[in-house]
Parts: structure tokens; sequence; C-alpha cells
């Protein structure tokens, strides 16, 4: 009962090991790192611009219609 236990452990530990020698080195250069870093920094920050811009639209959109309705109406009642 004891070996059916420790062989799997060891076998596990071995593979491990292996696996833990190997070494994750990119193959970029910094440079190349911080370049890539900032265009994916630049195309979030145009397409956080683009969602503000369009929730904005929206937002105007939404007030005309409210201004449109309540035009001639000398009563106004916002419900939410």
């Amino acid at each position: 009962m004891r070996k059916l236990i420790l062989l799997p452990a060891a076998a596990i530990l071995m593979a491990a090991c292996t696996y833990a020698d190997r070494r994750f080195v990119p193959q970029e250069s910094a440079a190349e790192i911080q370049a890539g870093s900032r265009a994916i920094q630049a195309s979030e920050r145009a397409e956080r611009a683009e969602y503000r811009k369009e929730r904005r639209e929206e937002m105007m959109d939404a007030a005309r219609a409210i201004k449109k309705a309540n035009e001639n109406s000398p009563n106004i009642y916002f419900i939410r």
C-alpha cells in the first residue's frame, strides 16, 4: 500500500523537477516588448475613448428624445 502511494509521488516529483529546469526566456528584446506594450496600451486607450463617445451619443439621443416628448407639455414627469 505504501509503495502504491510512493511510486506516483516519486514520478510526479521527477516530472516536476524536469519541467522546473526549463527556462522560458522571451525571444524579443526589451525594446520590442516595451513597443508592443505601448501599442497595446494605445489601442486600449482608443477603444475606451470610442466607448465613451458612443455612450455619450446614446445619452444625448435619450436627452433629445425626452426634450422632444416634453416640448409642449406644461407638466413634466420623470419616471425612473
